[in-house]
């Protein structure tokens, strides 16, 4: 029988934590799980949904490896010498993975078995916490979505392919606490990518280049004592000539070494831009004129 993860190895919790969807697995499904994956296999977590449009329930099961190397202390700055350091709790660095399955009739199919597609759910976030992974299925597609709090999130999505299922769509929302820098949206179905620039947070390309237009908003804004949301959008829609990604073909899904499909916003992949526009959550007349004069300038 396959082991689950009965206590999850959280840095500074304490308390037993329980995964309460992995009681909802019957016995169909645990045999279907249990004949793709080997013993050192556990289970963490499992989400059910129509995956196939059938009416009926699929599931997909996170795992995560238990190899013994890979029990460690929590962070690399553990200092051995201070007793009860939270640093050195020995924690389960494995990475993560995940089984789909796909129902069949009257039994459970394993579609799709990827046993290390994830990062464990302990790694040291530094100065602040790791981004957090919650996996979904909601109107009949897979969803991996990470949230990292202060700055932001992103989340991958996937439709059924055959017996595989193929990214449709990626969303990545970068912030500087309270102010965002730029949201990228990538459609791998109408091969479109939108990649759109906050023009008043200094930090970034755009800020520098239309810097003349900003300050003459900003002055404009000081003067009417408005203290509103800080964020006017230049939107480029460019076009994505990248073919057809298969889940079953991705390495890894994590954010470890940077952002998985960040780069194709500087790749051979994107082609030429089709539309530029601005945008803004709170337009107003300063909005609307800071735009125009950024638009003279391009």
């Amino acid at each position: 029988m396959l082991k689950t993860l009965k206590q999850m190895n959280i840095p500074f919790s304490g308390d037993e934590y329980e995964i309460e969807n992995l009681s909802k697995l019957d016995d169909k499904m645990l045999a279907a799980v249990k004949a793709s994956l080997p013993k050192q296999t556990t289970l963490y977590d499992a989400i059910k949904g129509d995956l196939n449009k059938d009416d009926i329930e699929d599931v997909v099961v996170v795992t995560q490896e238990t190899f013994k190397e890979k029990f460690m202390p929590f962070s690399d700055g553990c200092d051995e010498s201070i007793k009860d350091d939270k640093w050195c709790q020995i924690v389960n660095k494995n990475r993560r993975g995940i089984v789909i399955l796909l129902s069949n009739g009257d039994k459970y199919e394993a579609v799709v078995t990827k046993r290390d597609i994830f990062e464990s759910p302990n790694e040291d976030g530094g100065a602040y916490f790791p981004p957090e992974l919650a996996v979904e299925i909601k109107n009949s597609e897979l969803k991996f979505f990470y949230s990292y709090g202060k700055y932001g999130y992103w989340e991958y999505v996937f439709a059924l392919d055959g017996k595989d299922f193929r990214i449709v769509k990626y969303l990545s929302n970068v912030n500087n606490g309270p102010v965002p820098e730029y949201i990228v949206q990538m459609d791998f179905v109408n091969h479109r990518l939108e990649k759109s620039a906050n023009l008043l947070y200094p930090g970034n390309k755009e800020y520098k280049r239309y810097e003349e237009c900003i300050e003459k908003y900003k002055s404009l804004n000081d003067a009417q004592e408005d203290d509103g949301y800080d964020g006017v959008f230049i939107r480029k829609t460019y076009e994505l000539k990248t073919q057809k990604i298969l889940l079953s073909e991705v390495k890894k899904v994590d954010y470890i070494d940077g952002r998985w499909l960040d780069d194709l916003q500087n790749s051979k992949e994107l082609g030429k831009i089709l539309k530029i526009d601005f945008w803004s959550e709170y337009p107003g007349d300063s909005e609307d004129e800071l735009a125009r004069c950024v638009a003279d300038k391009i």
